[in-house]
């Protein structure tokens, strides 16, 4: 044990009330996905609170109570993705809304390569669709099943180089 972040219960800066993913950008800042809030919260490195995007976000509206994962790009735009909208917004670093691509539903985890390419993960259709880096569905793959390509109640995935890894909830990683 090294340090701790944020506190629990509540939706005030540097509070979690439902703290659903984490993640870091190049410069080792960490953002903490807050599903129940429908906010990202930002920390240096250390861990000192920076700020908080979302849920009010001008020019789109209230990210949902429902919000469960977000990418940063390599401009350090940032895209939310939020499930109880059915969307994924991209705000730039400043928190200015910049575009939402409506989803078909169900999405649960965010990854961008480096390429710009965004994989976003569908629990309810037991899929990843995937984006070209300004929102243009480019193609999805997978369904639902236990046998190869196929996804059985995801969990999630990362990305490493061009290889996509699927992480399912009971069996072994495999990569797709």
């Amino acid at each position: 044990y090294q340090t701790q972040i944020g506190s629990w219960f509540g939706c005030a800066p540097s509070h979690f009330q439902g703290a659903q993913y984490v993640h870091f950008d190049a410069a080792g800042n960490i953002y903490v996905t807050d599903n129940s809030c429908g906010q990202v919260e930002e920390f240096n490195s250390s861990g000192t609170y920076i700020r908080t995007f979302g849920p009010a976000i001008a020019g789109y509206g209230t990210l949902s109570n429902d919000t469960d994962d977000m990418a940063l790009d390599a401009c350090k735009n940032m895209w939310i993705q939020d499930e109880g909208n059915n969307e994924l917004v991209q705000i730039d670093y400043a928190g200015n809304f910049i575009k939402q691509v409506v989803l078909a539903g169900g999405e649960q985890r965010l990854a961008i390569d480096s390429a710009g390419k965004i994989y976003s993960l569908s629990e309810v259709s037991n899929n990843i669709s995937v984006f070209d880096s300004t929102g243009n569905l480019l193609s999805t793959f997978g369904s639902g099943g236990s046998g190869n390509g196929q996804f059985n109640t995801d969990f999630g995935f990362t990305i490493v180089g061009s290889a996509v890894t699927y992480l399912p909830r009971t069996s072994c990683p495999a990569v797709i």
